[in-house]
């Protein structure tokens, strides 16, 4: 794929080339030889559109859940839909039903999920080094966290500045998902408990603290349901820095992390 690195750049096709940018840099390359619509009909491309199917889903599911999490969104990378939506792609490969319309089944594949960093360069694991443990109720709609009394200078990597921290956790319920109507897009199963989603977090914590008592956050779904056999509970654990300006905190622009903790 050739680069071009002259002062005009051009975004479109011209004969045989095909212009685009990525990045901020404009590059250039060969028409495709293949029409969309010889994809769409040619019995020859049926694998193809098979797999274009099941990853439109995949694409699909990973906004879905992604919209949901907003709240959490200064913790988690910018390109996280990327990864998220490749392991759900992977999910689909194992789904049932077939090809091109199999299933992405969260409630089978929750062990894949437990302990999934949803920031890759700045890792829950690699911040917060607390003893933790996560669990839930028979209803599965409430997450408890706690994590053990730790020292903040010594179990956590500090930024310079930074004058205190908050822990956050959240629950997510999530449905598994399939093709569904005339036009076979990935929709919930059980729309009726899917995305039901909440937060609970600490006070601002200051970081000069000589010993911090041990953390224990409860977060409860919303009508606290009971979560049928096709729903999971995602549960979340992140972690902000803040420094403290005349009485305002403000958030750090590093080694904020948060990442599923768990699959219920």
């Amino acid at each position: 794929m050739a680069k071009n690195i002259g002062l005009i750049k051009i975004s479109g096709k011209v004969g045989d080339l095909q212009f685009f940018n990525k990045d901020g840099n404009a590059y250039v390359g060969l028409k495709s030889g293949v029409s969309k619509d010889r994809i769409k009909k040619d019995p020859a491309f049926k694998r193809t559109r098979e797999n274009m199917a099941e990853f439109g889903g995949a694409a699909s599911v990973s906004k879905n859940i992604r919209e949901y999490l907003i709240p959490l969104r200064s913790l988690f990378e910018k390109n996280l839909h990327v990864r998220l939506t490749s392991i759900i792609r992977l999910m689909i490969n194992t789904g049932t039903g077939v090809r091109g319309k199999r299933a992405v089944e969260f409630s089978l594949n929750q062990e894949e999920l437990n302990g999934y960093e949803l920031n890759v360069k700045s890792k829950v694991s690699e911040i917060l080094y607390a003893s933790m443990g996560v669990a839930t109720n028979p209803e599965r709609n409430q997450a408890v966290v706690s994590i053990a009394e730790f020292l903040p200078t010594d179990y956590l990597l500090i930024p310079e500045g930074a004058t205190h921290y908050k822990i956050h956790t959240a629950a997510l319920s999530v449905s598994n998902f399939e093709p569904q109507g005339v036009k076979a897009k990935y929709k919930p199963l059980n729309a009726g408990q899917h995305g039901l989603f909440a937060v609970s977090s600490t006070t601002e914590l200051s970081l000069n603290s000589a010993q911090v008592g041990g953390i224990t956050l409860t977060t409860d779904l919303p009508g606290a349901p009971t979560l049928d056999a096709d729903v999971s509970l995602f549960t979340f654990v992140g972690i902000e820095f803040l420094q403290e300006i005349n009485g305002i905190f403000y958030q750090f622009a590093s080694n904020n992390a948060v990442r599923i903790e768990k699959v219920f």
